[in-house]
């Protein structure tokens, strides 16, 4: 045994050309001592020092940080990104700067004036990532071109804006949590193209998205909108910005909102055309109801579906009373019921993007260098960060579920959601499997390592 042992050891020495690609390029462990070298097993103590090294090898470059504090203002150079261990569990301190070609995913920033602040003309992502405690911006993406991907986060009790996306920059805004802020939830300004989808948009003391209607190019469906201290979505029209928009508001469910569900307004004064709104904005197959004025401002003279206006029930006097508070209780139940679907959805759709980025995930793992698995196998790191996205999806499956439960069988949507979690189940139990046998794969160096062990342990 133990000349076969040596005969495989000196064959992995020997054999001309034989590397191996790690998962990150840099590590970083605030909590290590010794020696840095910025490798998984002498990280640096610091991100700083990482993205300092990164920027020296230049192109894209991949930064991984285990859990903790990490009390630093960072710059992160072009081509960088940064792979949090766990969401929850690495803080970084704002502010967080993006340059071109970025990504921060699983982490958080917390506090900053502007916590996360793109650059001009760069492209960023974040995903998976939560951004509070800041004061006056949560997420800031500076004037001119560039596209702002955020996917999957949670941008909440800030002291000002989640969002403040100034003029002529491209957004992906999907499946996020906006709460509790202090202003508005998304502040968009002029000449912005994208789409804003499928986000929990909610207790804002303002308005939950503000925008400029001048040039913009905009998508904003399947959202929910509600119990914002202003309008659900408010539009804004300024005398020096008078071109027209094309806003596409759909499919969202725009409630409990302490103005208007959906605002026209002239902050700084001016007269624009009488069908500047109607030509900028397109309305269709939202839910728009218990807003406190209304749904839609009758100064926008919009043109909406009937199922756009908001249900007032009149009362036409003391006897109406009883039965006009029963039909609101009834309406009160039944509206209830639609946003525990709508919720549902919007978190089966963030699930997709999580289970997008598994199969990707899953796909590079297969599609990886066979050599390398066979006498290597799958690197510990790339393994746990599969391990936390297919927990992170099993329990968005469970919440969505869970909300489900407590509808009515014959709430609309409801039956269709139901069999889709069954056939989300069933995708992310395959996945499950993926990933145990993955983990206990063999390897040429673990079954090195196992008889070894065995042996020298045998011995001592």
């Amino acid at each position: 045994m133990k000349t076969r042992l040596i005969t495989i050891c000196l064959f992995l020495l020997v054999v001309p050309g034989l590397s191996f690609a790690k998962d990150y390029d840099f590590y970083v462990d605030k909590d290590y001592s010794g020696d840095e070298e910025g490798s998984e097993e002498k990280p640096f103590n610091k991100v700083s020092e990482a993205i300092e090294e990164a920027d020296k090898e230049g192109g894209r470059q991949e930064i991984y940080i285990k859990n903790g504090d990490y009390k630093e203002e960072l710059t992160i150079g072009g081509g960088i990104r940064l792979y949090g261990q766990n969401e929850d569990k690495v803080t970084l301190h704002g502010p967080v700067v993006m340059k071109n070609n970025t990504k921060i995913e699983s982490l958080t920033v917390s506090g900053g004036r502007a916590a996360v602040r793109i650059v001009k003309d760069a492209d960023a992502e974040i995903e998976n990532c939560t951004i509070r405690d800041f004061s006056p911006t949560g997420i800031e993406a500076k004037a001119g071109g560039g596209r702002l991907t955020v996917i999957g986060s949670k941008i909440k009790k800030g002291n000002g804006k989640g969002f403040y996306i100034e003029r002529g920059k491209k957004i992906t805004i999907i499946g996020n949590e906006v709460y509790e802020n202090d202003q508005e939830g998304i502040d968009i300004r002029s000449k912005v193209r994208g789409e804003v989808k499928n986000n929990l948009i909610y207790e804002n003391d303002e308005s939950g998205i503000e925008l400029i209607i001048s040039e913009a190019d905009l998508v904003i469906s399947g959202n929910t909108i509600k119990n914002n201290d202003s309008s659900g979505i408010a539009t804004q029209f300024y005398k020096e910005l008078d071109q027209p928009g094309s806003v596409r508001i759909s499919a969202n469910a725009i409630s409990g909102n302490e103005n208007y569900g959906v605002d026209c307004k002239i902050p700084q004064g001016g007269s624009p055309p009488s069908s500047f709104w109607r030509d900028s904005i397109d309305m269709t197959n939202n839910s728009v109801n218990g807003n406190e004025k209304g749904a839609v401002n009758n100064f926008c003279s919009l043109v909406v579906e009937e199922k756009d206006e908001a249900e007032n029930v009149a009362s036409n006097g003391p006897d109406d009373k009883e039965k006009k508070e029963k039909i609101e209780e009834i309406k009160r139940a039944e509206e209830e019921m639609k946003q525990k679907v709508s919720q549902a959805e919007i978190i089966l759709n963030q699930q997709l993007e999580i289970n997008l980025s598994i199969e990707e995930k899953i796909s590079e793992i297969e599609g990886g260098n066979q050599f390398q698995k066979f006498f290597i196998g799958i690197k510990k790191e790339r393994i746990r960060e599969l391990s936390l996205k297919i927990e992170k999806s099993e329990k968005l499956i469970s919440q969505a579920q869970g909300l489900l439960n407590e509808t009515n069988p014959e709430t609309d949507g409801r039956e269709n959601l139901l069999n889709e979690i069954e056939n989300r189940k069933e995708k992310t139990h395959e996945q499950a499997i993926f990933l145990y046998e993955t983990k206990n794969a063999f390897s040429l160096w673990g079954w090195i390592k196992e008889k070894t062990d065995r042996y020298f342990g045998y011995i001592f």
